[in-house]
């Protein structure tokens, strides 16, 4: 939270204060392996059977959301197909954030989910 609001004074204050590339590729990386490795850990424990229908539409809903991306960045004027669906797999790594911020709120209400989730 902290951040939003500092970015926003940044902003608000006309400073085009950026994050180099390397650091921003680098906590990107780390926060992904962080929810694989716990993910993938957890699968070990898990039944076969109960993560095959949840595993088969977090592919399906990957897709659509990268088809669909593809589909409306690729007619923007300006944007490539290439560049299209390549910011539509981008919002994979957006949507790890969010998800390390769910995982968060879950455990500190008490709510149980499985272990497994997040490797999905």
């Amino acid at each position: 939270m902290s951040f939003l609001i500092g970015g926003a004074l940044v902003a608000a204050l006309g400073s085009t204060l950026s994050i180099p590339g390397p650091i921003y590729q680098f906590v990107v990386f780390i926060l992904l392996m962080k929810i694989g490795m716990e993910g993938g850990f957890e699968i070990r424990h898990a039944r076969l059977d109960q993560m095959l229908l949840p595993a088969f539409f977090a592919v399906i809903i990957g897709l659509v959301i990268v088809y669909a991306g593809h589909l409306v960045f690729a007619r923007l004027p300006g944007i490539t197909a290439a560049d299209g669906t390549a910011t539509a797999g981008l919002f994979g790594a957006v949507s790890a954030s969010t998800l390390a911020a769910a995982i968060v709120m879950l455990q500190e209400q008490g709510i149980t989910f499985e272990a497994w989730a997040p490797a999905l």
